[in-house]
């Protein structure tokens, strides 16, 4: 039975008896005050209900001991120390010693359990949250990384919790950590003294200490009822790997996904981190990599993250997630809580929020990295910009992994590609595409800064490949239809799809600034158009006779095949477009229809009998560039398109925030920062 809250009713009708009783028996003001002070405390009301302190059992997965003496024991001699019924349970993984891990559990009253693994002996995230979520004897249980020191704090924001969701309702009570830049010690005590923890919570390194980010989170806690599968988060989990980069993040948002309260507690909850390192642990950590003059350096994990396990669940993310369920950052929640002055004291107090972004390190949607978070009148917020973080696009071993992944599932690919300017039009594309049940998309980042911002939201994202005479283009100005930024970024696009009808897929380029209506996939493979090498849009006004008049072509919509026609017009379109002082539009139209349309057969055909490539212009009602009469009356879902349009092609309009604001009348935004995709 948990730790039910008493109704307000009755504690002031409680506080009332004793108010009266206490001015009957206690002769003096002061002595009654007293008396009503300690009426009004939860302690009392305890007492005086027959309530108990809550029950929580502790699920944690140590590193090995020897690697850093002491600091994961000090971390669960605080937990022993919370005023709550602990208990702890360690979760061994393959690199664990069983007899020292089993030594440890007995000094602190504990037990060990095991759970499943991944292919690399890592503790798997569903085993470990299903094992405790098993758990019928205890009233919370929390999962946390075994080196986090809890102070009281802890347990009076959870006992607000659970009294703020009451079961059988639901909560997911998350929080993230501060680092320490050196460990106290104090003379004569250590933590295994009752007054140790007193003293550390108080030392100056703790006063000190600084949000590691917004963006990890450091334990987790739920009411283990119901179905030990879905109890935690509302729904079942993948079998990620545990700790390793955004699956934490995963979790939170999908909790949030659920409709399960979820709960940032940073606020209010001094958890600590002290500086460390395990040498030789294959469990992974973000650790620090140097300690300085009392700052604390760090690394960001998801883009320097290497190895199998890393690996395995970028896949897995692919496979069962996509952006809207990895920015999960504790910030995003919408409920936290802070601590608030009640009475002459601070005491937890639940916040109901607006989702909100703080630009920190591994929030996907901010792409600078921003470290350290600092306290700013005793409130945590978001420290100086960093430059972004450079990437070595040469040797990318990632990218290598995507394009095995997809080959694997067939010969087509969806590519586009995308810079810092586009970052919120690539989310909406992923929105629709996962509406359709589309996945075979890959996505080519234009600068360094995207990519780490593509791949820390768990995106299949590969680098620029690139002559070395062209440099990456950056910035909200490339945005900008026509600008010299624009054109230099629209003559990349067609050099990624020659490397990837080289390696033998049939590429459909989409521009992000273009609306799926439909999964167009089966209908650009149709009878109609086998005997065609390349399927493209037309730019064509619908008042024009013929779709494929002089440079009426519309290079952000294509479908091209893997064939030696294809590819050698794709060398010339890519050659053209590098001498060329305009956009590479210009370039499809000269190659593939001849400067002087030469190579144009009828009205809707063009034939290059050079390099023998056949071209046909897709039908223009069907798919409509951005100069047609849709855009006025289009409010969709409610008022769609007319009956047969597949997409539609936000064009014909200059500038970024122009072609946004035309999605956003038409209906056609399928995703916020605050939410994630709608209708998921």
């Amino acid at each position: 039975m948990a730790r039910y809250p008493v109704p307000r009713f009755f504690r002031r009708l409680v506080i009332a008896l004793i108010a009266i009783g206490a001015l009957l028996l206690v002769p003096s003001r002061e002595g009654t005050l007293t008396w009503l002070k300690e009426a009004k405390s939860s302690r009392f009301m305890d007492k005086f209900t027959g309530c108990r302190t809550l029950r929580v059992t502790f699920y944690t997965i140590p590193k090995p001991f020897t690697t850093a003496p002491g600091q994961q024991e000090r971390a669960m001699a605080s937990w022993m120390h919370l005023p709550l019924k602990v208990k702890i349970v360690l979760v061994p993984s393959a690199d664990s010693d069983l007899a020292e891990m089993s030594k440890v559990a007995k000094s602190v009253g504990g037990r060990m359990e095991q759970v499943g693994l991944d292919p690399f002996g890592n503790v798997l995230q569903d085993a470990l949250f299903t094992l405790a979520s098993r758990n019928s004897d205890s009233d919370i249980v929390v999962v946390i990384n075994a080196d986090i020191i809890l102070s009281s704090d802890f347990a009076s924001a959870l006992l607000h919790a659970n009294d703020q969701f009451p079961a059988p309702e639901r909560f997911f009570f998350v929080g993230a950590r501060s680092d320490m830049a050196t460990i106290p010690e104090f003379q004569g005590l250590n933590y295994t003294d009752t007054n140790y923890f007193a003293e550390f919570f108080t030392s100056k390194p703790a006063r000190e200490a600084i949000l590691h980010s917004y963006g990890g989170v450091d334990y987790y806690a739920w009411r283990p009822q119901g179905d030990p599968y879905v109890a935690a988060i509302g729904g079942a989990i993948p079998p990620f790997t545990y700790g390793r980069g955004k699956v934490d993040n995963w979790v939170v948002k999908q909790a949030m996904n659920n409709k399960v309260p979820v709960i940032d507690a940073s606020l209010a909850v001094l958890a600590l981190h002290l500086p460390h390192g395990y040498a030789g642990s294959t469990s992974g950590d973000d650790t620090p990599l140097k300690v300085n003059a009392g700052k604390v350096s760090y690394k960001n994990y998801w883009v320097s993250a290497k190895g199998d396990a890393v690996t395995l669940n970028r896949y897995v993310f692919f496979k069962y997630g996509n952006v809207t369920v990895q920015d999960g950052v504790p910030w995003s929640t919408t409920w936290r809580l802070a601590k608030c002055r009640v009475d002459g004291e601070d005491r937890p107090c639940l916040q109901r929020r607006v989702g909100e972004i703080c630009p920190c390190e591994y929030n996907p949607y901010v792409g600078a990295t921003l470290s350290p978070v600092q306290m700013v009148k005793n409130m945590r917020v978001c420290g100086h910009t960093l430059s972004a973080q450079s990437y070595d696009h040469a040797g990318d071993e990632e990218g290598s992994r995507l394009v095995a992944r997809w080959r694997a599932h067939g010969k087509e690919l969806i590519l586009t590609g995308f810079n810092s300017g586009y970052w919120d039009m690539l989310n909406n594309l992923v929105c629709r595409f996962r509406q359709l049940g589309i996945d075979n998309y890959l996505f080519i980042a234009f600068e360094s800064a995207s990519l780490n911002r593509c791949r820390g939201a768990g995106l299949p994202c590969v680098p620029l490949s690139l002559p070395s005479n062209i440099h990456l283009v950056t910035g909200e100005d490339a945005a900008v239809y026509n600008s010299a930024e624009f054109r230099a970024l629209t003559k990349l696009k067609s050099l990624q799809v020659l490397k990837y009808l080289k390696a033998g897929f049939n590429i459909l380029w989409t521009d992000l600034d273009i609306f799926w209506f439909n999964d167009v996939r089966p209908e650009l493979q149709a009878p109609e158009y086998s005997t065609y090498d390349i399927l493209i849009q037309s730019n064509a006004l619908m008042s024009e006779p013929v779709a494929n008049s002089h440079r009426r072509i519309n290079s952000g919509f294509y479908y091209a095949r893997s064939n030696a026609a294809t590819i050698a017009a794709f060398q010339e379109i890519t050659e053209h477009a590098l001498h060329s002082k305009v956009s590479e539009q210009p370039s499809f139209y000269t190659i593939l229809c001849g400067d002087k349309m030469e190579y144009v057969v009828n009205g809707t055909d063009c034939f290059n009998s050079e390099i023998g490539v056949r071209t046909r212009f897709l039908d223009r009602a069907r798919y409509p560039n951005g100069n047609n009469t849709h855009w006025e009356k289009l409010r969709w879902p409610e008022v769609g398109p007319p009956p047969g349009v597949s997409i539609i092609h936000n064009n014909w309009i200059t500038g970024h925030d122009a072609k946004n604001e035309r999605f956003i009348k038409a209906g056609l935004v399928q995703y916020s920062p605050q939410s994630g995709c709608f209708g998921f």
